[in-house]
């Protein structure tokens, strides 16, 4: 289970527990911060915009399994053979890689048929946000990434493919949902319209 102060350092120079000690570095925490920081209209366009980019790459992170575990840092040094194959491109597979990308590529399809497999998926289970608690999602993560997990060497086959592919259709159909529902939630007022200046006719 995620422990905010096991698992979450705090910020260089603070110390746990202080005045200044409001958000720690680990991207479970950092969701809320830059979500906070897309909801004050008082910062600048441009931070709010930075703040939008990294409030979708940790929601997203943090829905893959392997982000949310220790071993092995995040399963990267877990070397293991991806059907049939030690080697992934260029480099040698890992069990985080094989979870990045690797059995989404195995399903064949492309990124506009894997968005309507989700959005099937969605309907299907009638599938909804559920809870907006980070560190609840962590913990969803962290429980897929044990049950997941494979020690070095092991083979990724098809039948690794067949129980795992619907837990990375889940997260990633859990992903958008509570990154939509979060954008909702900030983004609750049409956006100001210009109005130009009504200025004197010079004639």
């Amino acid at each position: 289970m995620y422990d905010r102060d096991r698992d979450c350092p705090a910020q260089p120079g603070v110390k746990l527990g202080s005045r200044n000690d409001k958000w720690r570095d680990c991207a479970t925490d950092r969701i809320l911060f830059f979500e906070a920081r897309l909801k004050d209209q008082s910062l600048d366009p441009a931070d709010r915009a930075t703040a939008l980019k990294y409030l979708v790459h940790f929601v997203g992170d943090i829905h893959q399994p392997m982000h949310a575990t220790g071993v092995e840092k995040g399963a990267n040094g877990i070397p293991v053979v991806v059907f049939g194959s030690a080697t992934c491109g260029q480099y040698n597979c890992n069990l985080h890689a094989v979870w990045d990308s690797g059995l989404l590529l195995h399903t064949g399809l492309s990124e506009p048929d894997y968005l309507h497999r989700l959005e099937k998926g969605i309907k299907a289970q009638h599938l909804s946000a559920g809870v907006d608690d980070p560190a609840v999602w962590t913990n969803e993560s962290k429980k897929a990434s044990d049950e997941a997990m494979l020690p070095k060497g092991a083979a990724v086959d098809e039948a690794y493919y067949t129980r795992e592919i619907p837990v990375v259709d889940q997260r990633l159909e859990l992903a958008g949902l509570r990154l939509a529902e979060v954008l909702n939630g900030i983004f609750t007022a049409p956006p100001q319209k210009f109005m130009p200046k009504h200025t004197a006719n010079p004639d």
